[in-house]
């Protein structure tokens, strides 16, 4: 029974062993028949050797590549992404300030508006009274001068227009 597992067990390591086992062979037989006339068919298969070995060897690397720039990359998507989102805030922030500064600019422009009215309407109103008390001193002026020993025409117009 001790055979039966032994010849069990041998034949799932055979052929990995044995593949390298026969490319060495193969090798070995190739340099030594490098003066005979089959030599190209022993570079053939002796470059084919050589193929499945890089291939092999070529087999574990990129995988490792792989993931290393796989790696870089989600790195590189998190720093990116954590930009963006700084950015984002950053320009919430900005506008959150600029709204604030607009909406206290369009107060202090309504104050100033308000102020400007009040004070224009109240020159308004010191120029009307200015204006009735001027015409209540023309009137005077001229009734007066009607009534005076030289009272002409002339001279009443000329005081009117004096103070105008």
């Amino acid at each position: 029974m001790a055979e039966v597992q032994d010849t069990a067990t041998a034949p799932v390591a055979e052929p990995v062993v044995s593949r390298l086992d026969e490319d060495k062979e193969n090798q070995e037989v190739n340099e030594e028949n490098q003066g005979s006339p089959n030599q190209g068919n022993d570079t053939k298969e002796t470059s084919q050797t050589e193929l499945k070995l890089s291939e092999l060897k070529l087999d574990s690397q990129p995988s490792a590549d792989i993931e290393k720039v796989t790696a870089d990359l989600l790195q590189s998507r998190s720093d990116l992404l954590g930009r963006v989102q700084n950015l984002k805030k950053d320009l919430q922030d900005w506008r959150g300030k600029l709204d604030t500064q607009v909406k206290t600019y369009r107060q202090e422009l309504g104050e100033l508006r308000t102020t400007l009215n009040s004070e224009v309407e109240q020159l308004r109103n010191e120029f009307q009274s200015l204006r009735t008390t001027l015409k209540r001193q023309l009137d005077a002026t001229t009734g007066l001068t009607e009534l005076g020993p030289d009272s002409s025409p002339e001279k009443v117009n000329e005081s009117k227009e004096n103070l105008v």
